[in-house]
């Protein structure tokens, strides 16, 4: 990694750094991490303390918890907590260890799957094989993946198939071809060219032995869930997979929470570190995880890199400053992977062709309302002290984006990762085996909807900002009709846009959007676009309906919603490089 990426020495690499580590940079945060070290920010977001979102969601309910109490909280957190980087690692782990509400028994438990994305959260910078354990042992996914109460004498394999398709090793054998890029770059071929599974049939079966006797330690479905002792419904038995490399020892032991369960040989813990060994562990989890934070895809330089640090996160840890693990704890460092992907060179310099990724369309209102400034009428209850925001508002998140967080139609996520929309791109890229995971979940009528969320985010009763006049709406406490009819909505500080279209400043408006959307680097035909769609004459009378018009244009671009180095296209710097390396403040 360059030394200027290191230290965030100009304002865009801040921002594109801010862009791919939080939901969104908001107003001149990138301004407070100029000529600050990349590794101190990070190890900061490591140490910070942790927000909960069971904790959130039962905050928010005030009594009986509502499934979309737990998006809101989501929301809370995601908008005003600090722990950003924490809070988007789990978020992509949510779509890697998937459970959903679309399943009608949790559905009706949002506190159990609120609860379950902690587990997430919690392990975000942990090691893989913990995160594994803690996965496999939860309540909810022992219920959505048919696993709980699973008995010898006819084990469900449910979960073993999705523990080594989803969770582990993959459908297929993986090595790093490195003539190759992207996802066809990281299959394994026979002699005929085919792919080469990892496991069979057999091996399923006898890994469904494994999960016997699993039961939950309590009714709220928070505990872990613990395996009895009554062997008529677990199997103690010997068991053999992956064709023989792994023989569980017959009088193994049911896994006992008194034990020190990273040290215990128990089959569970036999397989997760079976699983983690796994040689194409590495690769499936390191590719999903490089998709969902950076890019569709990735060069085999750039994920071998990536795979390498899985494999062994000492350097990378000792470069951050923590101590090196303990030996035979180098693999699956967590927060060493998460470090390696977003600190490599290549994710700041390489072309849009293999470093980019369209934005999710739930991250993409996210991203905005956190450039705005996102803000909600004060707590009337809490007085002064409104560290703890909480929003009535949950983006309409059943009909608006095709997605929400714990949301997905089945264990497979919203979509795949090997998606390739071949009507969109053009034959030279599905050629190339280009990918573009998230298009799967993008059709015009989500396109409508989302443009017609963003349109009404600047309606005159939900902005403010300097100089924008709003008398209904201050964001004071108040009691009464109007704090009643305002609680609910989320409002947005169009200030900065407000007051360049009120005296038509053409550039003003550019710059403050290049900066604040597109990481001060707006391609010169979407600010020609910009220019030419400003009306002449007076617009002071108008202003608020034109900011509200030009915003919505602008955030309209694929420029906007793909994520990608946009300094590849022709741009006009939004503001000029200042001696010294620091960038000029173009936005208040």
């Amino acid at each position: 990694m360059s030394n200027s990426i290191l230290n965030f020495s100009i304002r865009p690499h801040a921002l594109r750094w801010l862009d791919l580590c939080t939901f969104g940079p908001k107003k001149n945060e990138s301004v407070q991490l100029l000529n600050e070290s990349t590794i101190k920010w990070f190890t900061e977001q490591i140490d910070m303390e942790t927000s909960w979102h069971r904790l959130q969601t039962e905050s928010q309910s005030g009594g009986v918890v509502q499934s979309s109490a737990r998006v809101r909280s989501w929301l809370d957190i995601a908008f005003f907590k600090p722990d950003q980087l924490r809070q988007k690692v789990a978020y992509a782990l949510s779509q890697v260890f998937v459970v959903s509400d679309k399943d009608k028994e949790l559905n009706g438990r949002p506190s159990a799957l609120a609860n379950y994305y902690d587990i997430l959260v919690k392990n975000a910078f942990g090691t893989y094989k913990d995160l594994l354990r803690d996965v496999t042992r939860s309540p909810v996914m022992g219920h959505y993946l048919t696993m709980v109460n699973n008995s010898k004498d006819n084990p469900d394999e449910n979960y073993a198939r999705e523990i080594l398709q989803l969770f582990s090793c993959g459908l297929y054998e993986r090595e790093i071809d490195h003539t190759l890029d992207g996802l066809e770059a990281t299959y394994k071929l026979d002699s005929q060219g085919k792919y080469i599974p990892c496991y069979t049939e057999d091996d399923i079966r006898e890994l469904a032995r494994v999960f016997t006797g699993w039961v939950r330690d309590d009714e709220s479905w928070y505990e872990p869930m613990i395996q009895i002792e009554n062997e008529d419904v677990r199997d103690v038995g010997s068991k053999t997979l992956f064709n023989g490399t792994v023989v569980f020892d017959e009088n193994n032991n049911r896994f006992d929470e008194s034990e020190n369960a990273e040290n215990s040989q128990t089959d569970l813990e036999i397989l997760l570190t079976t699983l983690e060994n796994h040689p194409s562990t590495a690769i499936n989890i390191c590719f999903k995880l490089i998709q969902l934070l950076v890019t569709s895809n990735p060069s085999s330089g750039y994920l071998q890199r990536v795979v390498d640090v899985f494999n062994d996160g000492t350097d990378k840890l000792i470069e951050l400053g923590y101590e090196a693990p303990a030996p035979g704890e180098e693999k699956g460092q967590l927060k060493a992977v998460i470090w390696a992907i977003v600190s490599d060179n290549e994710v700041y310099t390489a072309p849009p062709k293999y470093m980019s990724k369209i934005r999710e369309p739930w991250l993409s209102l996210v991203y905005i309302y956190r450039a705005l400034n996102v803000d909600v009428l004060p707590n009337v209850g809490a007085g002064d002290d409104q560290s703890n925001k909480k929003i009535e508002h949950d983006l309409l998140y059943l009909r608006t984006c095709n997605q929400y967080p714990l949301g997905s139609p089945s264990v497979f996520n919203f979509y795949l990762p090997d998606y390739q929309p071949t009507e969109l791109l053009p034959s030279e890229y599905s050629d190339d085996g280009l990918v573009s995971p998230e298009l799967q979940i993008i059709d015009w009528s989500h396109i409508i909807s989302v443009q017609n969320h963003i349109f009404g985010m600047f309606n005159k009763n939900v902005t403010y900002g300097e100089g924008v006049v709003n008398p209904n709406t201050c964001l004071i406490p108040s009691n009464g009709a109007i704090y009643d009819t305002y609680r609910k909505l989320l409002f947005v500080d169009i200030g900065p846009f407000y007051n360049s279209v009120k005296v038509s400043d053409k550039i003003s408006f550019v710059n403050a959007v290049s900066t604040r959307f597109f990481n001060s680097f707006m391609p010169k035909d979407l600010e020609k676009q910009l220019i030419d769609a400003f009306p002449r004459g007076d617009l002071s009378i108008q202003a608020h309906n034109w900011t509200q018009r030009l915003l919505a244009l602008a955030l309209s671009s694929p420029y906007f919603h793909v994520q990608q180095n946009l300094n590849s296209f022709s741009y006009r710097t939004t503001v000029p490089e200042a001696p010294g390396g620091s960038y000029v403040v173009c936005d208040s």
